[in-house]
């Protein structure tokens, strides 16, 4: 099934660094044999948002780290479902409001699931809970077999 890995949550709270750890711990798992299909150089920016998309284990991966308000985030999303063809798609949200909607709105209209995750809280240690989180969301995927 097609999935749509949503990371929610407030405003600068760690979503779209913990998106790029999990793009990198793709393009860096060899044993998924990563291979990029549109490039990015935002991704290795460490403050700015990217647009990418990954084949993995014959799979396509579409990337969207900005999920705010008024971002064009449902046309992002459905650029990776219609025209990539992706099978997972990776983005940020809010906790509620029009980002949820496009989100729900694209997975209903192309038929991907959805998987709803957090970043992780912690009073330090951001980089560190960041990779982390980006780790545990690519093992998510490949253990559930979306990937």
């Amino acid at each position: 099934m097609k999935t749509i890995l949503a990371v929610w949550h407030r405003s600068n709270m760690g979503k779209t660094q913990s998106i790029r750890q999990f793009a990198l711990a793709l393009l860096n798992t060899p044993n998924l044999s990563p291979t990029t299909l549109l490039d990015d150089p935002n991704l290795h920016h460490p403050h700015w948002d990217f647009f990418i998309v990954i084949e993995a284990n014959g799979k396509k991966v579409g990337i969207a780290s900005q999920g705010d308000p008024q971002s064009g985030l449902q046309a992002k999303l459905t650029d990776l479902a219609t025209n990539h063809q992706c099978d997972v798609i990776v983005c940020s949200s809010r906790t509620r409001g029009t980002t949820v909607k496009e989100i729900e709105t694209v997975a209903n209209n192309h038929n991907y699931d959805i998987i709803w995750t957090s970043t992780y809280q912690a009073a330090n240690h951001h980089r560190i809970m960041n990779q982390l989180k980006g780790q545990h969301m690519l093992d998510l995927l490949v253990q559930s077999g979306a990937l």
